[in-house]
């Protein structure tokens, strides 16, 4: 298909129209929310309620002891968790993802906000589909879109297939035509509902906010009881202002003030020290949060490795092994590591496959259909637990076992018939010939 895209004129008839996406991703929580959820808790309120009190009967020292805490924690949580809004809004605005679009025949990158209606946008692997559109072109096009339908298994794309905003291009490359974006699109809702910001409160916090709650709930119902049965004995303004103010002070004494400084404070102390190092704090209370952490998962590679392969060695189980592995090699789209060192060891050439699995993390393997001695035959490559119950022979896993111990990774490569790769979406594995074992390194 002759894909040409729009002219700039037509793009800018089209944004004079306001069909662009100009919906901004929300990536961090608002000033609003922010101060809302510092300011307006139960505890809180029931402080600053004592203090107000004990403001109108110019017991200045009194409130100030009892609202001194609760300012310095809100204050703390709030310069830090605005500072942390900061800097994500401006790492967001850097990484904001671009899209890939065709226009005036060209192939250009351009911001996601910049999408405009009928726009042919390119996916290739690992890209977002940020609005929805119709299929123009595929290659070998697999979708997840389990964000929308909860189902992890990728979905194969074909011409005049929908595209929903939220899924992702697992493999394979295609092309589509916007025509939903914003809040037009499928998964709008479904998004901005996902990508609420709530706060959960950690084991400790919980556990004094308990404590807390119940005491000063008591206090409240001993100083309603102390106020009624003044009124009772005797109705005397000047004792009954005296009954609140020093019932006041009895809560705020009961109320475990020293506590919530202690807390507020260490939590002071490790945001700046934190802060010092570099580190983006969003709450306060994930300090305690990362206090219970004993396992810590990372990506090595470019860290410890280096994310290049090499081809080591390898068993053979046919005469023509080298053959199929460059056929394999040159003939697959999924151009990773693994297939670069193959390249490298068995040259180059010019293959087109027939059809093609493509390989991805969940299915473990990749296969490709081309012609050899004038007959078509599928080719699979991938790990052993993925294709071993479709193998001709199992004495394989013990070569694969001793190349795992010396450190090496194992790459299996079979051969099959000539067979219809998928069942609708699904695809299939034949019985397969092994050919080799290879070990990458």
């Amino acid at each position: 298909m002759d894909l040409t895209g729009l002219t700039t004129e037509e793009v800018n008839e089209r944004i004079s129209k306001g069909e662009v996406n100009s919906v901004e991703q929300v990536v961090s929580r608002t000033y609003k929310d922010i101060i809302f959820k510092n300011v307006f808790t139960a505890f809180n309120i029931i402080l600053f309620a004592l203090g107000a009190i004990l403001i109108c009967f110019q017991e200045y020292i009194n409130a100030l002891a009892a609202t001194f805490v609760i300012c310095l924690s809100v204050t703390v949580a709030t310069i830090q968790e605005v500072r942390a809004k900061r800097r994500l809004d401006k790492i967001a605005l850097l990484m904001r993802p671009k899209v890939v679009v065709i226009r005036d025949s060209k192939e250009c990158e351009i911001d996601q906000t910049e999408v405009v209606k009928d726009d042919i946008i390119k996916l290739s692997s690992g890209d977002q589909a940020l609005v929805d559109g119709t299929v123009l072109e595929s290659e070998y096009l697999e979708m997840d879109e389990s964000l929308l339908t909860g189902e992890s298994h990728t979905v194969r794309k074909k011409e005049a297939d929908r595209i929903f905003s939220g899924s992702y291009c697992v493999t394979g490359i295609g092309y589509y035509r916007v025509d939903a974006f914003g809040e037009s699109t499928f998964a709008s809702e479904m998004l901005s509902s996902a990508k609420q910001f709530k706060k959960k409160k950690t084991p400790l916090q919980m556990e004094t906010t308990a404590v807390t709650e119940l005491l000063v709930f008591v206090s409240i119902i001993f100083m309603i009881l102390m106020i009624i049965i003044n009124l009772i004995k005797h109705f005397d303004s000047s004792v009954l202002v005296t009954t609140i103010v020093n019932n006041a002070v009895i809560v705020l004494d009961i109320v475990p003030v020293a506590l919530l400084l202690l807390i507020v404070i260490a939590y002071m102390v490790s945001a700046v020290r934190m802060a010092d190092t570099g580190v983006l704090l969003q709450n306060s209370n994930s300090i305690e949060a990362l206090s219970h952490v004993n396992v810590v998962c990372m990506d090595k590679t470019g860290t410890i490795t280096t994310n290049r392969l090499n081809y080591r060695e390898e068993i053979q189980y046919v005469e023509d092994a080298d053959e199929i592995a460059k056929l394999f090699a040159n003939a697959t789209g999924s151009k990773n590591r693994t297939v670069e060192a193959l390249i490298k060891k068995f040259g180059e050439a010019d293959v087109k496959p027939l059809d093609e699995i493509r390989f991805t993390s969940e299915r473990k393997y990749s296969a490709v259909k081309v012609t050899y001695n004038g007959k078509p035959i599928t080719i699979y490559s991938g790990a052993y637990s993925a294709l071993r119950e479709n193998l001709d022979r199992q004495d394989v896993k013990d070569v694969i076992d001793s190349y795992a111990k010396m450190g090496y990774r194992t790459l299996l490569l079979t051969v099959g018939p000539d067979f219809e790769m998928y069942s609708g979406d699904t695809p299939l594995i034949p019985e397969l010939k092994v050919v080799s074992v290879i070990a990458i390194e």
